[in-house]
């Protein structure tokens, strides 16, 4: 069965409740199980809600908390109905609910609130081959126009998936890495529609960051690696992307 979407595969691996996930569409998704793309799709979302219940744990520990006089109980979230929220993550639409008021407007921000999130084990299990892999740079890469093919290949990086966010309404593109020593590092890019800017070392959610812009385009690199290897993927992705 293809028209199984993430957000119900994710609903069906934390147990969801019959009002978010229906017996008869769980019982569904059991029998789409039996399609290799459907199996490996849940053992990549099996993996990823792992890493990400860890992240949002975290969070929820310092969220604000409401009383709803008369409701509160019905109310209350339980852990599913947070999951299906994390879902949304994994699929690619960054939530503007984790981001402070003042940091919405800085995509920037954003990305590396997400990247935090990532651990080496985010990324070592990811089930793909190479022509998954390949698939998916494409399609990112014509979701906004671009061709990221080159990408794939950065000095001291290993290509691992390449995923959308979305950050104010604007496609975000995310290529994520493993280097050397096993340190996740993303390559984002999203229109912005700015006027050109060059190249800045920049530090975000304690993560070494490069940021340009050129051609309506923003781009960053960033995760928790020396600024020299950051500088050498810039230097790969300017000339080869031609950015």
């Amino acid at each position: 069965m293809s028209d199984v979407s993430d957000e119900e595969l994710i609903a069906y691996l934390d147990g969801a409740p019959n009002n978010v996930l229906t017996e008869a569409r769980r019982a569904e998704i059991v029998r789409a199980l039996a399609d290799p793309d459907v199996a490996a799709r849940v053992e990549e979302l099996r993996m990823d809600t792992t890493e990400l219940r860890s992240g949002m744990d975290a969070l929820l520990g310092t969220a604000p908390t409401f009383e709803i006089p008369d409701q509160r109980d019905a109310q209350r979230r339980s852990w599913p109905q947070i999951a299906a929220v994390a879902a949304v993550f994994v699929v690619g639409v960054l939530a503007g609910w984790l981001l402070s008021p003042g940091e919405r407007d800085d995509w920037h921000m954003a990305v590396a609130e997400y990247q935090v999130l990532y651990t080496t084990e985010t990324l070592t299990a990811v089930p793909a081959t190479s022509d998954q892999r390949a698939a998916g740079l494409a399609a990112t890469g014509k979701a906004l126009g671009l061709d990221l093919t080159p990408a794939a290949e950065l000095p001291g990086l290993q290509f691992k998936r390449a995923q959308l966010l979305r950050h104010d309404g604007n496609l975000v593109a995310q290529l994520v890495y493993l280097d050397g020593d096993g340190n996740p590092v993303a390559f984002c890019l999203t229109r912005t529609g700015g006027a050109d800017a060059a190249k800045e070392t920049l530090t975000r959610k304690g993560l070494t960051a490069t940021a340009w812009q050129t051609t309506g385009v923003g781009f960053l690199l960033i995760g928790p690696v020396d600024q020299g290897v950051l500088a050498k993927a810039q230097v790969a992705l300017s000339k080869d992307l031609k950015i």
